[in-house]
């Protein structure tokens, strides 16, 4: 767990400059738009599993 602090640093930097970035751009809602699509694109992922393959099956 020694890790994790130093990842949660570095996310919020990159996070921060990222968000920076895109407004020195002049485009402010990018990291949104980004984060917005990706969220799509995981909800259309976890549509698509096979959900039967992962349900339990009960022995009568």
């Amino acid at each position: 767990m020694a890790g994790s602090g130093a990842g949660g640093c570095l996310d919020g930097h990159g996070d921060g400059t990222v968000f920076d970035l895109a407004r020195r751009a002049g485009f402010p809602e990018f990291p949104w738009l980004a984060l917005t699509v990706i969220g799509a694109l995981c909800a259309w992922g976890l549509r698509g599993l096979d959900r039967s393959r992962l349900q339990t099956s009960v022995v009568q």
